[in-house]
């Protein structure tokens, strides 16, 4: 039997674009909870956001296949009444031979502030009309500087099924932790987020992998997808 949940379907081909460009401005001081080299976290994901991006990415783990990912230059725009910026995220992924998984390609619309703090999102199947708004009530951002040991949270937020947030479908938490590296000059960045229901029951959770360098060049080294059935999938830049 085929899993093809709206949650299944955002966690496969939307959530994971969204960990990871979501929370960059904000923040404002310093994230040096382990002892040694600070590295310029936030100034490093506002560039990634600045500039956009298009590649192809190699999807392992419950299914195999391919994913074209790309994400739009930040430009000009406002929500709910506040001025920043909005940047459009879409995937279009291909799953070989799958019997447990469908594949559909996404969309999601990202808003921030002046200072490139996350205030919504909107995402958005290619196979349905429906779409899932994101309103974030609380957002750290993530710190300018960090070292290997911090943690922290980068916002939580209530997911809702119309724009007028009337009828909550869910919530959703991102965090980040910093961990050593295997090169003298970086570190390595996770951001995870997590989706519950109403109910509070874990529905699936994202975790992004991510190299911040010194000189702020923040790679992306992997991400993983993971259904509550225990279903996941593994995105790799090509």
């Amino acid at each position: 039997m085929k899993h093809a949940s709206n949650f299944a379907l955002r966690a496969l081909l939307a959530m994971a674009i969204g960990v990871g460009l979501s929370a960059c401005g904000g923040g404002g001081g310093d994230s040096t909870s382990g002892s040694g080299t600070t590295y310029p976290l936030q100034a490093a994901y506002k560039a990634r956001l600045q500039a956009g991006s298009a590649r192809t990415l190699t999807i392992s783990g419950t299914c195999s296949g391919t994913a074209v990912e790309a994400y739009t230059p930040a430009t000009s725009s406002s929500y709910g009444g506040v001025s920043g910026y909005a940047v459009t995220f879409t995937i279009a992924p291909v799953l070989n031979n799958c019997t447990t998984l469908v594949a559909y390609s996404a969309s999601t619309l990202k808003y921030y502030d002046a200072s490139f703090q996350a205030i919504a999102e909107v995402e958005q199947v290619a196979s349905s009309p429906a779409k899932t708004y994101y309103s974030i009530m609380s957002s750290s951002g993530l710190p300018a500087q960090v070292a290997v040991g911090a943690t922290g949270q980068l916002w939580a937020a209530n997911r809702f099924s119309d724009a007028a947030s009337l009828t909550q479908i869910g919530t959703s938490v991102a965090t980040y932790e910093v961990q050593d590296d295997s090169s003298a000059s970086s570190v390595r960045v996770l951001l995870t987020r997590k989706t519950y229901d109403t109910a509070g029951v874990l529905q699936g959770s994202d975790v992004i992998t991510y190299r911040l360098g010194s000189d702020a060049t923040l790679t992306e080294l992997s991400r993983r997808t993971t259904l509550a059935s225990g279903q996941y999938l593994v995105l790799t830049p090509s």
